[in-house]
């Protein structure tokens, strides 16, 4: 079973990254993921959207956002992230994930591996900056998941 969700990866500032990439509800109350968020506009940005495999644990990318790094470098709808500067994406722990992101500003270089087609190839990645667009889009529909949750558990 595949859960979709909008993580504009390079989201070094979301620390709800469960929530965000389809894995279920935020496991952090809705003002630290405000307080959080408030950070991203600094942080750098990828652009691409992508589903979780529950079973297999891989990451699927479903959509590359046009004029982002992503597309600069050459990611492409149907690529699986293996790893993120090293870190194996499947097998990784939130905080190693986290710690692999630590830090991402504009500007910085960062390196994907991939499977494409059946082979493994590194994709290096510019991060850029987030669009206001893309900002408010991440930010809104994570804020409304969490009033989503907020109605379940007070009925």
């Amino acid at each position: 079973m595949r859960r979709s969700g909008l993580i504009a990866i390079a989201i070094a500032a979301v620390m709800a990254l469960p929530a965000i990439a389809g894995e279920g509800k935020c496991s952090y109350s809705t003002q630290e993921c405000l307080d959080h968020m408030s950070t991203m506009r600094s942080a750098g940005w990828v652009g691409i959207e992508f589903d979780k495999d529950a079973k297999s644990q891989t990451l699927l990318v479903k959509n590359v956002l046009e004029g982002s790094p992503a597309a600069a470098a050459g990611l492409r709808g149907g690529d699986v992230l293996i790893a993120l500067n090293g870190v194996q994406l499947a097998t990784a722990s939130e905080d190693e994930v986290k710690k692999a992101r630590a830090e991402w500003k504009p500007g910085q270089q960062v390196k994907y591996t991939i499977q494409r087609d059946g082979k493994s190839q590194e994709i290096p990645l510019t991060l850029g900056s987030w669009p206001a667009d893309q900002l408010a889009k991440t930010v809104g529909k994570h804020m409304l998941e969490h009033a989503a949750n907020a109605e379940v558990t007070s009925k």
